[in-house]
């Protein structure tokens, strides 16, 4: 409900609005609402993390003791666990507001909202309400989508992140007197969400390129241009300054922790035993082929 509405038309940039400005019907946002409450009564064991998936256990134990035990060191990484902070706090919030098994619903129920809400913005703006809304009612029933917003691991973060940024994007093509500011926020949530997952890097490339189709900076005057760059750069540092000095607050580490996250996903690609052959991928993992055929 946040974001600025967009006029019906067509964009700078080229792309044609579909009734983006249409509010959802109460239908709608019902359905939506519902959905993740139905998905939960009929299989209330998504919300638990999966047994001897040690990464799930480390997220968990930061939402219920953010700060403490410190001293002990993670097995690899210098701590790389304790750095995921875009991540740990929120959830740390959320458990510390209500009870556990209360806290488990609510921030599985955010992070629904935040992606839903964000990809609901984005694709109005696009293809229209009623296919929007249906796009999202699917994506919000596929197993694979409501496993990971339900556990605690770092995918859901990233989703969250990513789908705030695209929606943030969106509205900066949408509009013009606060563009620099959406850019701004588009850049904290597109650092935040590597801050989360290195390998979130890889997505990167996808959002610049939509930002620059809904921008289009090659078509502003040189001081438009520096003002999108400079919003840039401010969104991107607000991000490292705040996450590093709240690292360093809470335990003692690094300001510039991305380079503990680095060494993490060096030491993951050099020791991973289960690097399959690529032909393989269909065999154990045929769930990709349909995100694979739709990319």
């Amino acid at each position: 409900a946040g974001w600025p509405q967009a006029d019906s038309g067509t964009m700078g940039g080229g792309i044609t609005k579909h009734g983006s400005g249409d509010s959802l019907t109460k239908g709608e946002l019902g359905l939506l609402a519902l959905l993740p409450f139905v998905i939960g009564a009929i299989n209330p064991i998504v919300l638990g993390n999966r047994l001897a998936d040690v990464d799930t256990w480390f997220y968990f134990g930061h939402f219920l003791s953010l700060g403490k035990f410190a001293h002990v060191d993670a097995f690899y990484a210098n701590n790389y666990y304790q750095t995921i902070l875009p991540y740990t706090i929120p959830g740390y919030v959320v458990f510390h507001i209500f009870p556990l098994m209360l806290a488990k619903i609510v921030f599985a129920l955010c992070i629904y909202a935040t992606i839903t809400g964000s990809l609901l913005y984005t694709l109005k703006s696009q293809i229209g309400r009623r296919a929007a809304v249906l796009a999202v009612a699917l994506m919000a029933t596929d197993i694979y989508f409501v496993r990971t917003t339900a556990w605690n691991y770092v995918d859901n973060g990233v989703l969250a992140y990513q789908a705030a940024a695209f929606a943030a994007l969106t509205a900066a093509g949408a509009e013009r007197s606060r563009k620099i500011f959406w850019i701004a926020a588009a850049a904290f949530f597109t650092t935040s969400m590597i801050f989360i997952h290195i390998g979130a890097a890889t997505i990167a490339p996808s959002m610049v390129a939509y930002g620059w189709i809904r921008v289009r900076p090659d078509k502003q005057k040189l001081r438009q241009q520096s003002a999108i760059l400079a919003a840039i750069i401010a969104g991107v540092l607000t991000c490292q300054c705040l996450y590093g000095f709240l690292n360093w607050l809470i335990w003692g580490g690094k300001f510039f922790f991305i380079f503990q996250q680095l060494s993490a996903g060096q030491n993951e690609l050099n020791h991973m035993d289960q690097w399959q052959p690529t032909q393989l991928l269909f065999t154990y993992g045929g769930w990709l082929g349909v995100h694979l055929a739709a990319w």
